[in-house]
């Protein structure tokens, strides 16, 4: 066992852990509870950290971590990141980062946009001349558009809207409650405000919108999720001039949801012919881990 680099990308629910050699090799990868702590408490965030830094020991002896979170401009997060680190042992070279930087670095690497549409969805990118520009990503009360929360909230209002009439009846509805097993509209909505409803538990309705088919309501949910992510990444694009860079797709909607991905990808290229890639070359842990070796001045970046 010997000295060795780690990057953490960390969720509400998730903390994805990559262990690199000092020679950029895998050397482990595991996955550990939430790290975010505006989505988790304080004491699930303590675990995550104890048990990561607990298996990480196993391995060697870490020398560099770049961990990446939502929410890390919030000096109350950081500071807690930074205690909790300290106080379960970790005292070497930390870099503390938004996910979505992760996400880029680990998906093109320097220059290039990443575009992602999981729970939540948001693009950011940067240019040659190291100029960085994001869209969207300021959560689900105000934004997220087309992100699983966004689909599946839109999901909810078709059932309802199709429920008083507004619109025509939708298949939405019988696959809603074959799902969920909402009898009717009252024990739906007492379903929908209950204190413990999670964010997770509106985007995991997503898929219903794919499996409706040829249902009106659905297709309008689709095109407007398809709509709200080809301006989040034409938004970067434009202003940091990436139409010939590479762009990465990620996230459960854009890697699941087959229709939505190839919607988009469809939509940007007639628009950007000259744009690339949309498979990320590495996870945003990788990516982490990546910047993890930079640390300690290893000139590095994710490759095909």
């Amino acid at each position: 066992m010997g000295a060795f680099v780690a990057g953490w990308d960390g969720g509400g629910t998730k903390t994805k852990v990559v262990c690199l050699s000092l020679k950029n090799t895998l050397i482990g990868e595991s996955s550990f509870g939430p790290l975010n702590p505006n989505g988790a408490s304080v004491a699930e965030v303590c675990r995550t950290v104890s048990g990561a830094l607990q298996w990480m020991e196993s391995l060697g002896t870490c020398t560099a971590l770049a961990v990446s979170t939502a929410g890390i401009s919030n000096p109350e997060v950081s500071s807690l990141l930074t205690r909790l680190l300290s106080e379960n042992g970790y005292h070497e070279k930390l870099k503390l980062m938004g996910d979505q930087e992760s996400a880029l670095f680990g998906a093109v690497g320097s220059i290039g946009a990443v575009l992602v549409a999981g729970t939540g969805s948001i693009c950011f990118g940067r240019s040659s001349l190291q100029q960085t520009a994001r869209a969207g990503g300021y959560g689900y009360l105000v934004d997220d558009e087309g992100s699983g929360y966004a689909i599946g909230r839109d999901i909810l209002a078709a059932v309802l809207r199709a429920s008083d009439g507004r619109i025509p009846p939708t298949r939405l509805t019988g696959l809603l409650n074959a799902k969920k097993n909402w009898s009717d509209i009252p024990a739906m909505m007492r379903n929908l405000y209950r204190d413990t409803l999670e964010k997770a538990e509106i985007a995991a309705l997503a898929p219903l919108a794919i499996e409706a088919g040829e249902d009106e309501a659905a297709r309008l949910i689709l095109e407007k999720a398809t709509r709200e992510l080809t301006l989040l990444a034409s938004t970067v694009i434009e202003r940091l001039g990436l139409q010939g860079d590479r762009l990465a797709l990620t996230g459960s909607i854009l890697e699941k949801m087959l229709p939505v991905r190839n919607a988009v990808i469809e939509s940007l290229t007639q628009r950007y012919p000259r744009l690339q890639g949309f498979h990320p070359l590495a996870s945003a842990a990788y990516g982490a881990a990546q910047m993890a070796l930079q640390l300690i001045g290893k000139d590095c970046e994710p490759h095909a």
